[in-house]
């Protein structure tokens, strides 16, 4: 339903801003995380469960992105594909909803709700970023300027 698509667990995993912000505050954890990851993957592979006919495993295993060519500590593996067009189309498509279930502009809704908003810029400009939304209550019009925070490397 929407409302488990708008909630934050879900909506911020598809956004490019969110994703790249969490690498940036966590990337220690992130780098435990990926040895963690591959230590068990190594694992399962030494204890012959991880074997190419298994195919029961092999799907739950990709289903959950394990075991596979994703490096989790390295934010272009991880946020790369929220930044295609095809995802950000996604990601407009549900902003949209969401704020609409709510009767509220997208861009000011998914700010108060989760903090960031990625707008795709045309591909002669870097992408740009509004951060800090208005605080809950105040009305749309007293936000503050919103500044775009310099262009990610290619």
């Amino acid at each position: 339903n929407l409302d488990a698509r708008c909630s934050p667990a879900r909506a911020v995993r598809r956004d490019a801003d969110a994703c790249r912000a969490a690498f940036a505050a966590y990337a220690l954890d992130l780098d435990v995380y990926e040895r963690a990851h591959r230590l068990f993957c190594r694992r399962l592979q030494e204890a012959g469960l991880l074997v190419d006919d298994d195919a029961a495993v092999r799907d739950e295993l990709a289903a959950a992105g394990l075991c596979g060519d994703t490096d989790f500590s390295d934010a272009d593996h991880v946020c790369a594909r929220l930044e295609t067009p095809e995802a950000y189309a996604t990601l407009v498509d549900l902003r949209r909803r969401c704020a609409r279930s709510a009767g509220a502009d997208p861009r000011t809704w998914w700010l108060r709700h989760y903090g960031f908003f990625y707008e795709r810029q045309p591909a002669s400009s870097s992408a740009g970023v509004s951060t800090l939304p208005v605080p809950p209550g105040d009305p749309p019009d007293a936000a503050p300027p919103q500044t775009a925070p310099p262009p990610r490397p290619p």
